[in-house]
């Protein structure tokens, strides 16, 4: 038998009621399943008993949103979007989710032109790169054109002083290496995955910018992305004015967690950062935020993330 809302959930829902929004025990429950909200605090007296404290004004702001998110009935992991763009706090579970969720639906497309590709080659003989290179090549004729505009600009950012005759050459042998790295990673060569990442033969200069992720590295990073490196990541992201209407903000933020991963452990970026790593980076940015004057604004000082421990 399920039991009453506590006297703290009952208030929320009769709050957000009297705001036009609908929210009932079971969806409080689930969310804080999903880990898009915090449990409810419980103070337990030394004479026994137990109160349930009221929730925290952040808790009240994020039903607000998750209440309207819901309703669309769209599935829970655009819900942990929205509260990841409105700057609210959730589990590493939650946030995990959300990035692995979002990440699948961006490759999709590559996956599918792999799919069709290879339905329609010959199967892999004693020399499974060439297999692979026939299938990756094949498959860029099913990708579409939005997903080409997405190697290009990758391959411009590595590139940035490569002209632009190069560039395009640069741009297509990306996409056919891409594509190979998103479906079987474990197949490529390390100079085939040179030409993922960039589509050039030389690596970028590790002095100018960080290691440019490739989607397997994204995928392996996000299956073990913790909330310290998320909010310090769109911390950072906000200090640098970063706003796009075509690249979601916990795509910003994987892009930067994986590239910080891949600076420390090139060959892991499955592994966390801890928290030594997570402090230099925040006092890193507290440095330029300085240098910058910036300090000065309210809003930046409070967002300043905790030293992360």
């Amino acid at each position: 038998m399920r039991t009453a809302p506590s006297a703290a959930d009952q208030n929320l829902i009769t709050r957000l009621a009297e705001e036009g929004l609908r929210v009932t025990p079971t969806k409080l429950e689930r969310w804080r399943h999903f880990g898009l909200i915090p449990r409810a605090h419980v103070v337990r007296p030394t004479f026994g008993g137990s109160t349930v404290l009221d929730h925290e004004p952040e808790v009240m702001d994020a039903c607000r949103i998750l209440a309207v998110v819901s309703a669309q009935g769209r599935p829970w992991q655009y819900s942990a979007l929205k509260l990841f763009d409105a700057g609210f706090d959730m589990s590493s579970g939650a946030i995990r989710n959300a990035a692995l969720f979002l990440l699948d639906l961006q490759l999709s497309g590559f996956r599918r032109a792999w799919f069709t590709a290879e339905a329609g080659a010959e199967p892999p003989g004693d020399d499974p790169g060439e297999w692979v290179a026939d299938v990756a090549t094949e498959a860029t004729r099913h990708v579409g054109s939005a997903n080409r505009r997405i190697v290009r600009e990758e391959v411009a950012l590595a590139n940035p002083t490569m002209a632009q005759q190069q560039l395009r050459a640069a741009a297509q042998q990306a996409l056919i290496w891409r594509i190979a790295d998103i479906n079987v990673p474990m197949l490529l060569t390390p100079e085939q995955r040179r030409w993922a990442r960039t589509g050039s033969d030389e690596e970028p200069d590790p002095l100018l910018m960080q290691p440019f992720p490739l989607p397997s590295e994204r995928a392996a990073c996000v299956a073990t992305l913790t909330w310290a490196e998320m909010s310090l990541a769109r911390w950072q992201l906000r200090f640098e004015g970063f706003e796009s209407d075509e690249i979601p903000l916990v795509t910003a933020a994987t892009w930067r967690v994986t590239a910080l991963r891949l600076s420390e452990d090139f060959a892991h970026p499955e592994r966390p950062l801890d928290s030594q790593t997570l402090t230099k980076v925040r006092n890193w940015t507290l440095e330029e935020m300085e240098d910058s004057r910036e300090t000065s604004d309210s809003s930046d000082v409070a967002e300043i993330p905790p030293t992360p421990g």
